[in-house]
């Protein structure tokens, strides 16, 4: 495989391809109203083809909305690891489909973006595996992350259905992992990570399950979301490549969606990663679905993120591919099935937004705890209390920066004022 060589800093060159093309085609998406990656935004897109709203004022409000997703949630873990979060390109093309009025400027100023921000997340990536002890600390700042993971579930019921029922989802959860862990002994994969992706899978079925059980409103016809179903089916054509792209990127490692599948990637753990992905399609689908049928405008990650969990699982792009445009076709087509299921069973609408809170209380924990640990072995009690200190803060005014990313912003400090620290005598 060809690769850009910088001295000892390499990239596949295939890899600033697929980030390329997956930039332009997202953006080309944006640019015919066929898609947008924030959910915030998707409901005003209908404003240009009404001609209520000018194309630059809406890449303004875009920006607006989703710079702080890309520099104070997504950047740090990326710079951290060198895997793209997928925020990072996707919200970027929200903001190029709008701004430019014409379609060749768009391809080329996306495509040109989607190149140039994986060669400098690469090479700082690069640059800061390098630093002393940089790779034993990354992974210990991680793995409680692989400890806490299939507690998503329980976390979640925790929210929906009150603690007592959250502590017995969080029993359960134990008892089925360590069963796991025991049935599949003399795998060739990380028996922790392997059984608790399977736990996590199986507490997911279970969350869904749930949501059955409730009341069930009564059918009120299709004529609500009839109109924003159809939309979405007629610009199928800029909704296929993305997909496909997506996929790939994350069969080769290079792609990953929320920090927390990241994260496992990062330790190597691709079933639990997939697994997140999994979860993550019943966190976002009420989400996505609503705001896409009321707008007739879709997502380029589709559900989210279930292209990325079938690239974690294929690992190679062939297949990738393949599962990509199969995806694809579930998707567009049972579009009408999902809108009835949450029309007429209102609890998944609470099972999502419960879910979607774990996604950000169980790594969020987790990293600040290991980020402290992992400071603490690069810069001693100087290291871990800038850790502390910073999440603090950041506290104290407000959250200016998402609490996921603080620890890692502290982490990458430490790491690159280790030497002075240790000079200083504070390390």
């Amino acid at each position: 495989m060809s690769e850009l060589s910088i001295g000892s800093f390499q990239l596949p060159l295939a890899a600033v391809l697929v980030f390329g093309l997956l930039a332009a085609a997202s953006a080309l998406a944006v640019h015919k109203t066929a898609a947008v990656y924030h959910d915030g935004l998707r409901t005003s897109v209908p404003e240009l083809w009404l001609n209520q709203r000018p194309r630059v004022d809406l890449a303004k409000y875009s920006y607006a909305i989703g710079i702080g997703f890309v520099l104070a949630y997504a950047l740090p873990y990326s710079l951290a690891t060198g895997i793209m979060v997928i925020h990072i390109i996707l919200l970027s093309s929200d903001v190029l489909g709008l701004w430019f009025q014409r379609t060749w400027t768009v391809l080329a100023a996306s495509f040109a973006f989607g190149a140039v921000a994986t060669v400098v997340i690469a090479a700082a990536a690069f640059g800061m595996q390098h630093l002393p002890d940089y790779e034993g600390a990354l992974q210990a700042m991680f793995a409680p992350v692989a400890a806490t993971f299939p507690f998503l579930v329980a976390v979640a019921i925790a929210h929906q259905f009150g603690v007592r029922w959250g502590v017995a989802a969080a029993v359960l959860t134990l008892a089925v992992w360590r069963i796991l862990e025991t049935a599949l002994t003399g795998s060739d994969h990380s028996l922790s990570a392997k059984s608790g992706a399977l736990t996590l899978g199986l507490m997911t079925l279970g969350l869904v399950a749930s949501a059955f059980t409730g009341p069930r409103t009564p059918a009120v016809g299709d004529q609500l979301y009839a109109e924003g179903v159809k939309r979405v089916h007629r610009h199928w054509p800029y909704l296929v490549l993305p997909p496909v792209l997506i996929t790939v990127a994350a069969s080769q490692g290079w792609l990953a969606g929320e920090p927390l599948q990241l994260v496992l990637l990062a330790v190597g753990s691709h079933e639990a990663a997939a697994a997140v992905a999994f979860y993550s399609v019943v966190a976002f689908i009420p989400l996505i679905a609503m705001s896409s049928t009321v707008s007739g405008v879709w997502n380029q990650d589709g559900y989210p993120d279930w292209y990325l969990g079938a690239g974690y699982l294929v690992r190679e792009p062939v297949g990738a591919v393949a599962a990509g445009l199969a995806l694809v076709a579930v998707e567009l087509g049972s579009l009408r099935r999902v809108m009835h299921l949450l029309m007429t069973r209102p609890r998944l609408h609470g099972i999502g937004s419960a879910a979607r809170d774990a996604l950000d209380v169980v790594p969020g924990v987790s990293i600040l705890a290991g980020a402290v640990v992992a400071a603490s072995g690069l810069g001693g009690v100087i290291g871990a209390g800038i850790v502390v200190v910073m999440y603090a803060f950041n506290e104290a005014k407000g959250r200016p920066i998402m609490p996921m990313a603080v620890p890692v912003f502290g982490f990458l400090l430490v790491a690159l004022t280790s030497d002075a620290l240790q000079t200083l005598g504070l390390g």
